[in-house]
């Protein structure tokens, strides 16, 4: 094994460990801690069995392992991007309504207050 192994796969065990503790700690949810301790896992068997990659990549029709890791990479950031976009469209949403209520309420104030106001004479 050589340096560059060592050091990934500490990573990917600090990694996992991070992962499992934020489900302890209720940081994340079960199912996004499973999906990432998966791709630890895989990169870290990539890393330490870099013959695996070479099999899977031929039994898949891809000349080598080191392009269907980077098939792979792309493929998983085309994803992530995705959804990270759907939830910033929805939070945008949500935050417009929001905006949209606290403006009527607040516009709801000003005309009770001056409606308010106008019944009250001032006292002289």
């Amino acid at each position: 094994m050589n340096t560059f192994q060592i050091l990934a796969l500490t990573v990917f065990a600090f990694l996992l460990a991070g992962g499992l503790l934020a489900v302890v700690k209720r940081r994340i949810r079960r199912r996004d801690a499973l999906l990432w301790s998966t791709i630890w896992i895989g990169a870290a068997i990539a890393t330490a069995f870099p013959q695996t990659t070479s099999v899977l990549a031929e039994a898949l029709g891809i000349g080598r392992g080191a392009d269907l890791v980077s098939y792979l990479g792309v493929l998983g950031m085309l994803a992530g991007f995705w959804i990270v976009f759907g939830r910033f469209r929805e939070q945008d949403r949500r935050l417009t309504l929001l905006v949209r209520r606290l403006a009527l309420a607040e516009a709801d104030d000003r005309q009770s207050t001056s409606a308010k106001e106008e019944r009250e004479p001032l006292e002289s």
